[in-house]
């Protein structure tokens, strides 16, 4: 009997990436005349995290996504790509041709993770509770800015007796 193969699917979303922003709050009165606050997410959040959705299933397009009780956990993978800034010097613009120069600056790394988990939970995953490996990179590049997001699902393995 053959084991499983890990199920390795890519997609990209276009656009500059863009990390998770803090929750935004609203104070109200309730019908019973208690204060209360309400946490929301702020538009641009919600917009970025459709945008992601809707790039992951395009790329789902005529495929299936495995169903939940066939992999053990799913491994994510992030590239991050920004465009180099129009104020860097010539020889600086040259040095990202070939090779990688990291993007140190924001959006945090762990922010546009948290944007794509949330965006995909339900979706790509039940829970993003079942990411057990994260491995991400913020790039300078030429072309235009973008996110390439790899999922890879490990299979649950057989017990053996």
């Amino acid at each position: 009997m053959s084991e499983a193969q890990p199920v390795e699917m890519a997609f990209t979303v276009p656009g500059n990436p863009r990390g998770q922003g803090r929750p935004r709050a609203r104070g109200f009165t309730t019908k019973d005349g208690k204060q209360a606050i309400s946490l929301y997410k702020d538009g641009k959040d919600r917009d970025y995290e459709m945008a992601i959705l809707t790039a992951y299933l395009a790329a789902m397009k005529g495929k299936k996504a495995p169903a939940r009780d066939s992999y053990a956990y799913v491994a994510m993978g992030l590239t991050a790509y920004f465009v180099v800034p129009k104020s860097w010097p010539k020889w600086r613009r040259e040095a990202v041709n070939g090779m990688p120069v990291y993007h140190i600056s924001r959006p945090d790394l762990t922010n546009i993770e948290k944007a794509v988990e949330d965006a995909l939970e339900g979706h790509a995953y039940h829970n993003d509770s079942v990411i057990a490996a994260n491995v991400g990179l913020k790039l300078y590049t030429l072309r235009e800015s973008r996110l390439l997001v790899t999922l890879t699902y490990y299979p649950v393995r057989e017990r053996r007796t």
